[in-house]
C-alpha cells in the first residue's frame, strides 16, 4: 500500500508538472491567436456593418443580458429605425424584430469570415512554431557522442541513421547538382542519382558505408543467415555485385545463377578452370609463386627445408614448361 501511495504521489506530481509546462508553452500561441482574431474581427466588422447595424447589434446584446437576468419582459423600449424615427415594443420582442435579426445574422457571417481569415494566417504560423519548438526541445536533450561504440535502442539507431543519411544525401546532391535539384521530382532525382543505402536486419546502413565491417552475433536459429540473405537479395534486386564467402553452401543454394555468378572453389565442378601456368612462365615468376605457396615458418633465415621445397617446386614447373606439358 505504501509503495502504491508513493507511485501515486510521484505520478500525480509529474502529471501536474507536465500540465503546467504544456499550458506555459501553449499560452503564447493562444494569446497571439486571440489578438489576431480580435484584430481581424474588428477590421471585418468595421468594414461590413453600418452604424445603425452596430446599434441594433448592441441592442440585441442588451436584450439578451436583460433576459438572462430575468427582469420584466414586458418593459417597453424605444428603438431607433434606419430613417431616424422611433418605435416602441416590449424588450422580449426585440430579438424577433426583422432589422435586428438581419443585423445579428450579418454579424455572425462577418465573425465566421474573420475566423477563416485568422485561421489562414495562424495555422501556418502555429505549424512553424511547433516545428521550431519540437526541434529546439529535441536538441536540448540530445546527447553528443564523440567517439567509440555506444549501446542504444533500435528506435534511436533508426532515427540517428535516418538523420545522418538525409544530411549526407543533401550534401552530395548539393555538391553534384547544386541547389536546383530541390526543384526536381523524386523520380527524376532517382534516375540521375540511383544510390540508396542497403539494409541489414531492416536497418539502413550509414551513407556509403556498406563496405565497412559489421558483426552479427547470435546463437543458432537467431536469424544471422536470414539477415545476410536479405542483404544479398536486396543487392541483386538493385543490380549490384557481391563477394560472398559461403562456407556451408547455403547462399549458393538460394542465389546461384549460372549466367552471371562465379564460384571460386577448386572442389566445385562449376568453378572456372585455372592453372598456375596461366600466371607464371619464367623462373622468377615461379619463385614468386613458390614464396606464396610455401610460406616462411617464422624460424631463422635460409632454412633448408623451406628453400628446398620452393626449389623443388620451381624445378618441377620449369621441367613441365620445357616438355610442353604446362
Amino acid at each position: 500500500m505504501k509503495r502504491n501511495l508513493v507511485n501515486f504521489t510521484r505520478g500525480s506530481q509529474l502529471l501536474g508538472h507536465f500540465s503546467f509546462m504544456f499550458a506555459a508553452g501553449l499560452k503564447g500561441p493562444l494569446i497571439v491567436a486571440a489578438l489576431v482574431f480580435s484584430w481581424t474581427s474588428w477590421w471585418t466588422i468595421s468594414a461590413g456593418l453600418t452604424d445603425h447595424e452596430v446599434y441594433l447589434v448592441w441592442m440585441r446584446i442588451y436584450a439578451a443580458i436583460y433576459g438572462f437576468m430575468e427582469f420584466d419582459p414586458a418593459k417597453r423600449i424605444t428603438l431607433e429605425t434606419a430613417f431616424g424615427a422611433t418605435i416602441q415594443f416590449p424588450i422580449a420582442q426585440l430579438e424577433h424584430y426583422p432589422p435586428v435579426v438581419h443585423a445579428w445574422e450579418k454579424l455572425m457571417a462577418l465573425l465566421t469570415s474573420a475566423l477563416w481569415r485568422s485561421g489562414f494566417l495562424l495555422v501556418p504560423a502555429f505549424a512553424v512554431f511547433y516545428w521550431f519548438a519540437e526541434r529546439f526541445g529535441g536538441r536540448s536533450k540530445e546527447r553528443k557522442h564523440e567517439r567509440g561504440a555506444m549501446l542504444i535502442t533500435l528506435p534511436e539507431l533508426v532515427d540517428e541513421l535516418t538523420a545522418h543519411n538525409r544530411r549526407e544525401r543533401t550534401r552530395e546532391l548539393d555538391s553534384a547538382l547544386g541547389w536546383k535539384w530541390r526543384l526536381s521530382l523524386p523520380r527524376e532525382i532517382a534516375r540521375v542519382f540511383p544510390y540508396r543505402p542497403s539494409h541489414i536486419a531492416t536497418v539502413s546502413y550509414p551513407w556509403r558505408l556498406e563496405q565497412s565491417h559489421a558483426m552479427l552475433i547470435g546463437t543458432t536459429g537467431m536469424g544471422k543467415t536470414v539477415a545476410i540473405s536479405d542483404m544479398i537479395a536486396e543487392a541483386r534486386a538493385k543490380g549490384q555485385r557481391c563477394v560472398v564467402f559461403d562456407l556451408t553452401g547455403a547462399f549458393i543454394e538460394h542465389f546461384h545463377a549460372a549466367h552471371c555468378d562465379i564460384i571460386l572453389n577448386p572442389l566445385d565442378a562449376r568453378c572456372p578452370q585455372w592453372s598456375l601456368f596461366d600466371e607464371c612462365r619464367s623462373e622468377g615468376e615461379f619463385w614468386a609463386a613458390a614464396d606464396a605457396l610455401v610460406p616462411h615458418d617464422g624460424g631463422g633465415e635460409a632454412q633448408f627445408w623451406v628453400i628446398a621445397a620452393r626449389a623443388l617446386f620451381v624445378e618441377f614447373c620449369l621441367k613441365l614448361v620445357a616438355e610442353g606439358r604446362a
